[in-house]
C-alpha cells in the first residue's frame, strides 16, 4: 500500500512540473512577441522621425536656395502672388513639386497653379486627421492681416512665430504691418506634423532666419 502511494505521489509531482513548464513557456513566448512588437514600434517611430527631419531639411534647403527677394512670395500660402505669375512657384522647386509623386494627384497646370501653396507631402507620414489641407509639411512665415484682410509678411506676426521682435526691413522699428516688398531678414519655419502609430500628434520644426547680406 505504501509503495502505491509513493508511485502516485511521484506521478502527481511530475504532472505539476509539466504544468509549470508549460506556463513558463507560454509566458516566455508572449514576452517574446511583446518584445518584437515594441521593437517594431520603436523602429517605425524612428523611421517616421527620420523621414520628418529629412523632409524638413529638404524644404528648408529649397527655401534657402531661392532668390531672397522673392522667397516669401514663392513660399507663402497664396499662389496668386508668385513672381513668375499665379501658381508658378511650386513648379520650380523639386522638394515641393515631388509631392505629387508621393500619392497626391497632380492636376493639369493652369493659370491658377496647383493650389498647394506652402504645403508639401512627406512620404510615409500620415497627416493629422484635423489637418485642414491634409498635407503633413508646411512652410511658415511671420504674418499678419492687413486692413484689406490680406495676409502679409509682417513684423507684428513674430511674437507667435519665434517670440522675438526683429526689424525685418531695417528701418529701426519692429512693428511694421507689411514688409513683403522690403524685408532684409526673413524668419522661416518648416513644420512637419503627423499622426503617430497610436494616433498621437507628432511634429518636427526647424526655425531659422535668412539674411539678404548673406546672399
Amino acid at each position: 500500500m505504501s509503495r502505491m502511494t509513493k508511485v502516485r505521489s511521484q506521478s502527481g509531482f511530475t504532472l505539476l512540473e509539466l504544468m509549470v513548464a508549460v506556463v513558463v513557456i507560454v509566458v516566455a513566448f508572449f514576452g517574446l512577441l511583446l518584445s518584437l512588437h515594441y521593437g517594431n514600434v520603436l523602429n517605425e517611430t524612428a523611421r517616421q522621425l527620420q523621414s520628418a527631419h529629412y523632409a524638413a531639411r529638404q524644404a528648408l534647403e529649397a527655401v534657402k536656395a531661392y532668390d531672397f527677394a522673392f522667397t516669401y512670395r514663392c513660399f507663402d500660402a497664396s499662389i496668386t502672388d508668385d513672381p513668375n505669375g499665379p501658381g508658378t512657384a511650386e513648379v520650380l522647386l523639386p522638394p515641393l513639386n515631388n509631392e505629387f509623386e508621393q500619392g497626391v494627384g497632380k492636376p493639369p497646370l493652369t493659370a491658377v497653379g496647383d493650389g498647394i501653396g506652402n504645403n508639401f507631402v512627406v512620404p510615409g507620414l500620415r497627416p493629422r486627421s484635423d489637418d485642414p489641407d491634409g498635407v503633413a509639411g508646411a512652410i511658415i512665415f511671420p504674418e499678419a492681416t492687413d486692413g484689406t484682410g490680406a495676409v502679409v509678411l509682417s513684423e507684428r506676426g513674430q511674437d507667435a512665430f519665434l517670440g522675438l521682435a526683429r526689424d525685418l526691413n531695417g528701418n529701426a522699428t519692429t512693428n511694421d504691418l507689411d514688409v513683403t516688398a522690403d524685408y532684409i531678414m526673413l524668419p522661416v519655419s518648416i513644420l512637419v506634423q503627423w499622426e503617430g502609430l497610436f494616433g498621437e500628434e507628432r511634429q518636427v520644426r526647424l526655425d531659422t532666419v535668412l539674411h539678404s547680406k548673406l546672399r
